[in-house]
């Protein structure tokens, strides 16, 4: 399998996220997290709250 461990943590939160993600999608975020206004855990983060039904200011109902 052709993955990459992508792990991200917020300053103000006391959690480490790890995730495994596919190279191809790791270059992307990779090549997205260039532009000052979109780091990787940012775009990471949103992918995953969106996906939960939450916000991307890191709210989500589980």
């Amino acid at each position: 399998m052709n993955t990459k461990l992508v792990s991200f943590k917020r300053d103000a939160h006391p959690y480490k996220l790890t995730l495994m993600v596919d190279r191809s999608i790791y270059k992307l975020l990779k090549d997205y997290s260039g532009d000052h206004r979109l780091t990787m855990s940012c775009i990471v983060e949103n992918l995953i709250y969106t996906n939960l039904g939450g916000d991307s200011h890191g709210t989500t109902n589980l």
